[in-house]
């Protein structure tokens, strides 16, 4: 079966339980988690927008008896991206997980007035020490380790660091797992390259 035969695909009653069991695990995880400071609207939206099972013109997910597992990306533009093709449940369970932290981060992250704020200064002018995402991913972070295992957990920390330091000659930017924040290296700001 192609990606885009899985697009078209309508799951049968089978598939759909296996499907539905999967959303409930996911949902349990998420609600349970009990996430600080962000308001009930934002969680259940991006709850409901990544457990979706087909959102035009972005996303198809699901489940087929014999593929396993799926999540494709189909633009208007341009043809199908894979993102998860899998039989192991616990992998698309940590693969939609991963999924609604980083959107419901992002989404409390953008509607704040700290946010709002910073895109008045132009960008030659901002201070890297002022970078929204280390709020955003901190918050992505918090959120992943009350909803993953501790090994994937620490992996989205290597993968974030090395986000916030993409445009640094050094490690600029350091996750500390204690207090759940990005802090910089004081020593670093002069070598750093302005964001």
């Amino acid at each position: 079966m192609t990606l885009h035969d899985l697009c078209m695909y309508s799951m049968n009653d089978f598939e759909k339980q296996v499907w539905d069991n999967l959303i409930a695990d996911i949902k349990n995880r998420i609600f349970e988690a009990d996430i600080p400071d962000v308001p009930l609207n934002i969680i259940e939206h991006q709850v409901d927008n990544n457990t979706a099972i087909c959102i035009p013109y972005q996303r198809y997910k699901g489940y087929h008896r014999m593929e396993g597992f799926y999540d494709i990306a189909m633009g208007d533009r341009g043809g199908e991206n894979e993102l998860l093709l899998t039989k192991d449940g616990e992998k698309a369970k940590n693969h939609l997980l991963e999924d609604i932290a980083h959107d419901i981060s992002f989404e409390y992250t953008i509607s704040t007035p700290e946010y709002k704020a910073g895109l008045n200064i132009p960008i030659n002018e901002r201070d890297p020490r002022d970078d929204y995402r280390k709020d955003w991913f901190a918050l992505l972070l918090q959120i992943e380790k009350r909803v993953l295992k501790y090994e994937e957990f620490r992996a989205e920390i290597i993968k974030y660091e090395k986000c916030m330091n993409h445009h640094f000659k050094s490690q600029f930017w350091v996750f500390d797992e204690n207090s759940m924040e990005f802090w910089y290296n004081e020593g670093e700001t002069s070598s750093a390259v302005k964001l």
